[in-house]
């Protein structure tokens, strides 16, 4: 009773049993999802229409410019502006450190 309420005996308790159980338990659950989904995904391969990956041409072009066509995505003046001010900063600091040491 490690929760005060609970009575069931485990590997706490020396019941492997119980251990042994919950790991077949687990490898049943797992198996269960894995062969469906695996039918699920085999069954989408030939519905039309449900393909997973995009087609060959799109990848080409890009799944960006296919989704969006002319539509700008991120704007990155903000990011270089800020980059070039502390690359300024940066030079300026280097600048005033060197000049401090050669005195």
């Amino acid at each position: 009773m490690l929760d005060g309420v609970t009575n069931a005996p485990g590997a706490v308790d020396g019941n492997a049993v119980q251990v042994a159980l919950q790991l077949a338990d687990v490898v049943a659950i797992s198996t269960y999802a894995f062969a469906v989904s695996a039918i699920i995904l085999f069954a989408m391969k030939y519905i039309p229409g449900l393909s997973i990956r995009a087609p060959e041409d799109v990848e080409m072009i890009g799944i960006d410019s296919h989704e969006f066509h002319d539509e700008e995505v991120g704007d990155w003046e903000m990011a270089e502006k800020h980059n070039h001010i502390t690359q300024d900063i940066t030079t300026s600091l280097r600048h005033a450190g060197s000049v401090g040491k050669s005195a």
